[in-house]
């Protein structure tokens, strides 16, 4: 799967808006060339609607886990909220770049991800 489902896009609607939160992609590619593209164009993009990339790299191998679905790179993206992701995802422009991105994955997992601070140790 590539594209959000129908149930997909309603069940984000229901997270809290405002809220910052991060986007982990997990990539796998059918024509990486056509997704550089994508991705190329993406970088001045995010700005527009306040987001930005806080790390990517190359996914090696799986250490804990099956191993079933391997990965070619990961990419960690910060949104503001949910509505500057959904105004992104939307907007006529991204219609046009994500051509690219469909041309270029074989396959995709988006991972919404909400910072949670963790207890000290008593």
């Amino acid at each position: 799967m590539i594209n959000p489902t129908e149930e997909q896009l309603a069940e984000i609607m229901k997270i809290p808006g405002g809220e910052a939160f991060v986007m982990l992609n997990l990539l796998k590619f059918s024509d990486e060339e056509a997704y550089n593209k994508y991705a190329g164009v993406m970088l001045g993009y995010l700005q527009k609607f306040n987001a930005r990339p806080l790390w990517a790299g190359e996914a090696e191998m799986t250490f804990i886990g099956t191993g079933d679905e391997t990965w070619d790179k990961v990419l960690l993206i910060e949104y503001p909220s949910r509505e500057a992701f959904i105004s992104m995802i939307s907007s006529p422009e991204y219609s046009e770049y994500n051509k690219d991105r469909e041309a270029g994955l074989e396959r995709m997992a988006l991972v919404l991800c909400r910072q949670q601070f963790m207890a000290a140790p008593q």
